[in-house]
């Protein structure tokens, strides 16, 4: 059995998204399946950063010349032409960035929706909606999601229901004996993180 992983946009190989595909990827070689993940625009020397789950991929190739932003509300038709290409080839097809809720893979895991509801392009040409289209271009065999936030907006925007599959983070647990008042912010220091909001935020809720 051999299967497909797509890493559909371009981003910080340390991400999350990276232990989610390390965990998918030792999964399947688990169950002795063949395991290929297609890259899109990134880098061959920084796309296999993690290796406390395992081994890498069988192959690394690059299915697609050029970087997909997670803002690109057609990065999905590009990915589904992918999906339809490799279909014949693969056993399973996995998109371990399903953020744009577009094509044809067996598993889709969304990290937070990036594709604008039919809802909103209606409102843009003051046309009501009769007819929900959001659900015809969803077309993943199954839909996972990150967080039960996740799923829930998911949920509300298109009206599909995902199950929860956490991101394999590591945990720790600490004592502390006396608490103090502070606001933490826990994450990358990348400019999609905007931090600058965070820091305003912060300062509001210090005040009060």
């Amino acid at each position: 059995m051999k299967a497909l992983i797509l890493l559909p946009i371009y981003g910080y190989p340390f991400a999350g998204f990276g232990r989610v595909v390390s965990a998918m990827t030792h999964s399947l070689q688990k169950q002795d399946i063949l395991v290929h993940l297609g890259v899109f625009g990134t880098p061959y020397d920084s796309i296999w950063p993690i290796e406390e789950f395992g081994l890498p991929p069988d192959k690394i190739f690059k299915a697609f010349p050029y970087r997909l932003s997670k803002r690109q509300r057609l990065a999905g038709i590009v990915e589904s032409i992918f999906y339809f290409i490799h279909k014949l080839d693969y056993d399973l097809i996995i998109d371990a960035v399903y953020n744009s809720l577009i094509g044809f893979c067996d598993l889709g895991y969304v990290h937070v929706p990036s594709r604008c509801s039919f809802k909103d392009i209606l409102k843009k040409f003051n046309v009501a909606q009769t007819f929900s289209f959001d659900r015809l271009l969803i077309r993943a065999r199954k839909v996972v999601a990150n967080s039960s936030w996740t799923a829930k907006l998911v949920e509300q925007e298109f009206r599909i229901k995902c199950e929860v599959l956490h991101p394999p983070i590591k945990t720790f647990t600490c004592s502390c004996h006396e608490k103090e008042n502070i606001v933490l912010g826990l994450g990358r220091i990348a400019p999609d993180k905007n931090w600058e909001e965070f820091i305003k935020i912060a300062k509001r809720v210090k005040q009060k």
